[in-house]
């Protein structure tokens, strides 16, 4: 003789009006057959702490009445009863939550990177944002979903319908289709809904405060070698450690002016220095290297 089989258990479903469990389950026995399922709800895999084990004749669909604990992982246990009176028990692969609140709304900003919201974006053929702070307190964070769209509405998706993320994504790169990608000086805005892990699944949404597109470079202004008050350029300077340079009228009408690069190089090619900083408007800037003193101004 040899005990039953309780190849699964799946299908679990609860109603929070009416109380009513179900679930199915998958058992068979060869030699003598069923003759009870039994099932109780435990709190771990191993208890039944939440209702002893109940006695019902062999059904592969379980139907009972029970209220059950909000807040908490529920275990389903099934245990098949053959006529002979051997038992094989089976628990669910996962746990039920009853969890009656939607999850707590975070914080969506636009770009690649973690928890910095960009104003402007110079990419058009992808969209990428990140979030944050999207909690669960009951049955956590089941999975994300992303939309993207040109208004400031969770419900408009011209630019990317909605796309599911697991519970550990918080940043994500849309790619867009070629009939689809970002046009200069409009704005868009990045939605994600989060959906929480109760057996009722339950949704919050927040939507980014939306990023421009500039696809043009800055409008170039005047450079001039020295730090003259007049804005005059000198041809030669009388320090061999030290280079001077102002410049002017450098803007941007969408973005505007976020970094400065300044290239020093010799008179005959021999040499190139890359210096890179960031600098404000009307701002004296001293920069220094290795071999030299590098003193800026930007009008």
């Amino acid at each position: 003789m040899s005990p039953p089989f309780v190849w699964e258990i799946f299908d679990i479903r609860y109603d929070e009006d009416t109380f009513e469990l179900k679930a199915a389950h998958n058992s068979s026995d060869p030699e003598s057959g069923l003759e009870y399922n039994d099932f109780c709800l435990g709190y771990t895999r191993r208890d039944c702490n939440e209702l002893s084990w109940i006695r019902l004749d062999f059904n592969p669909n379980i139907s009972h009445i029970t209220q059950l604990t909000d807040g908490i992982p529920i275990w389903v246990k099934i245990r098949a009863v053959n006529r002979v009176d051997l038992r094989t028990k089976r628990v669910a692969d996962a746990p039920i939550i009853v969890d009656k609140t939607p999850p707590i709304a975070g914080h969506v900003y636009d770009g690649p990177l973690f928890e910095t919201d960009l104003m402007y974006t110079k990419d058009s053929e992808q969209l990428c944002s990140n979030w944050h702070r999207f909690y669960d307190q009951e049955s956590g964070i089941g999975y994300y979903m992303v939309s993207a769209g040109s208004v400031p509405d969770i419900n408009v998706t011209d630019v990317a319908n909605l796309t599911g993320y697991d519970s550990k994504t918080h940043e994500v790169c849309i790619e867009l289709t070629a009939d689809n990608y970002l046009k200069h000086g409009q704005k868009y805005y990045t939605t994600v809904w989060a959906f929480n892990a109760g057996i009722k699944i339950r949704n919050v949404s927040a939507i980014s405060n939306g990023v421009i597109v500039d696809l043009t470079k800055p409008v170039s202004g005047s450079v001039k070698d020295g730090m003259n008050e007049d804005f005059r350029d000198i041809r030669f300077s009388s320090s061999p450690a030290k280079v001077e340079v102002q410049w002017r009228n450098y803007s941007d009408p969408e973005s505007t002016i976020q970094q400065y690069d300044v290239k020093v190089q010799s008179a005959k090619l021999v040499q190139l220095y890359n210096i890179t900083f960031r600098a404000k408007q009307n701002n004296l800037t001293e920069v220094s290297d290795h071999f030299f003193n590098l003193k800026v101004q930007i009008l």
